[in-house]
């Protein structure tokens, strides 16, 4: 695909066209996106060893002639991993490099991926035009001030040691980690906790997230104001946002959850568009 890109011979350059479909589902981001993180990579030189250009690195005795895989495809086999699932030795067929090259770049990959961007895109919204953005798309939902929506999600621990095996299973039958993610209605994350064990529960971990003491203390959420809809003719100023959330959370200002126990059709219906949207985190 790379090298019929170079010759002019497809078009996964243009996401609108089936090459370009095709290649975003295939490795889960468009073209320009990955020609932009290489280059990137290359910039800073993330990975020493490879040429100016993306080259493979050359083999022990040091031939030109005779380089490795390209920076490239060893991205496009890491990519492939993580957006579908494969196995190292199933990148072999379309990349034609060896499944222990693969993996220890896969490895190395991920590592110095996070170290790199994680804290340039994982993010929350750290502005009042930033937080005012967020407000006015839940707003249109009817969701008042919120900015995000909140919940925890299990991870298997398959190979788990036995002296936390009984910490780590919980709800879910088996050993888990627990993280705590944050998200706004375009499913951008703003957060991500620690892993917790499988046996802590939606308040005990949500003590312990950064991001929600930060909603909770700093001035930028809990001064920020907005207007509530009382009547279709009145609005109040409120102060303080929040995040959407399930039921199993702490009655804080911040979290809002669905209403369980009512017999208004009004909070009904309210509660019923509040579950829809924070279908974002559940997404």
């Amino acid at each position: 695909m790379l090298d019929l890109n170079a010759k002019g011979d497809n078009s996964i350059d243009d996401e609108s066209t089936r090459d370009g479909r095709y290649f975003r589902r295939r490795f889960r981001m468009p073209f320009s996106l990955f020609k932009a993180l290489v280059k990137e990579m290359l910039h800073d030189n993330w990975f020493p060893g490879f040429g100016p250009n993306g080259e493979g690195r050359a083999n022990a005795i040091k031939s030109e002639l005779h380089r490795g895989a390209t920076l490239h495809v060893l991205v496009l086999s890491a990519l492939r991993i993580l957006g579908r699932g494969l196995g190292f030795d199933e990148c072999f067929d379309g990349s034609g490099c060896q499944e222990e090259c693969i993996r220890v770049f896969f490895h190395k990959f991920c590592e110095v991926f996070q170290e790199k961007l994680y804290s340039a895109v994982i993010k929350p919204p750290g502005t009042f035009d930033e937080v005012a953005e967020q407000v006015d798309i839940y707003q249109r939902l009817g969701m008042g001030g919120a900015i995000g929506s909140t919940d925890c999600t299990h991870f298997p621990m398959g190979k788990c040691s036995r002296k936390i095996t009984a910490l780590c299973t919980g709800k879910e039958g088996f050993p888990t980690l627990a993280y705590s993610m944050t998200c706004s209605h375009s499913r951008k994350i703003y957060h991500c906790s620690g892993g917790f064990f499988g046996t802590r529960n939606d308040k005990t971990i949500s003590k312990h997230d950064d991001f929600l003491t930060l909603l909770r203390t700093h001035k930028l959420y809990t001064k920020f104001e907005w207007k509530l809809h009382v009547n279709e003719r009145t609005k109040q100023t409120v102060t303080g946002v929040f995040l959407l959330c399930d039921g199993g959370y702490h009655k804080w200002r911040q979290m809002m959850c669905p209403l369980k126990h009512t017999s208004r059709l009004m909070h009904t219906l309210w509660s019923c568009q509040l579950e829809s949207v924070r279908k974002d985190i559940e997404c």
